[in-house]
């Protein structure tokens, strides 16, 4: 009986440095997030979920959109819930940023099997300079990223559908997800996974991006595949 109980004790160490390196990384990301100013793309960003939120423009056919659908709908429910402020619109990317703390440690583990190997690669993700000042931002690509990691994890821990779904909404974010396709494919092969379900969520949701856009387009929009 103990020797099944140890690695649970000792992951239980590992989930609880993970937990602080979070926080940690809320500490860092939470500053420049409140203090920088807007960036054109993400004032831009800000006002497309504001047309969306109040109902002013819902499919966004009065103004050019270069971007999929998950960002703008995402940044109109935060402006919903917490205000038309920067913070609100910057909470998708800062809550991505969070995010990845974790998900790249699950799929550190999964890759190479071992918990405080897996905490450390939290650990760059959480202390990167990089990290920090791209997840304090509205900009597309922390949640793209995050997504595209979350895929990769779902995949080499063979959950198919969770890993089609969570590379749909990668591409969904930003049209580069696609480049999370090849490692998506590579790791649910190398572990034996099935294609057919991760084939399904990720046409359900391309079905959904492709349904949007041709609601929009006859409207008077341009489709956001063409415009630049």
């Amino acid at each position: 009986m103990e020797q099944h109980r140890h690695p649970r004790k000792a992951w239980r160490g590992a989930h609880w440095a993970l937990c602080v390196l979070t926080l940690a990384a809320w500490g860092l990301r939470l500053p420049p997030t409140l203090a920088n100013r807007f960036h054109a793309d993400e004032a831009l960003y800000g006002y497309w979920g504001l047309l969306i939120g109040r109902g002013a423009d819902v499919w966004l056919t009065t103004v050019p959109v270069y971007k999929p659908p998950v960002v703008p709908y995402l940044t109109a429910l935060t402006q919903i819930g917490f205000g038309a402020h920067e913070l609100a619109v910057r909470w998708v990317g800062l809550a991505a940023g969070l995010l990845l703390v974790p998900l790249v440690a699950v799929l550190a583990r999964g890759l190479y099997r071992d918990r405080w190997l897996a905490v450390g690669a939290g650990a760059i993700v959480a202390l990167s300079p990089f990290a920090i000042l791209f997840s304090a931002t509205a900009f597309t690509d922390p949640p793209m990223v995050a997504l595209g990691i979350a895929a990769c994890a779902a995949a080499i821990h063979r959950r198919a559908g969770w890993a089609g779904l969570w590379l749909g909404l990668s591409c969904a974010t930003k049209q580069t997800g696609v480049v999370w396709a090849p490692p998506v494919a590579l790791f649910l092969w190398s572990r034996g996974g099935r294609f057919g379900p991760a084939m399904g969520t990720l046409g359900a949701v391309g079905a959904c991006v492709v349904g949007w856009d041709s609601l929009r387009v006859p409207a008077g929009a341009e489709s956001f595949w063409r415009t630049r």
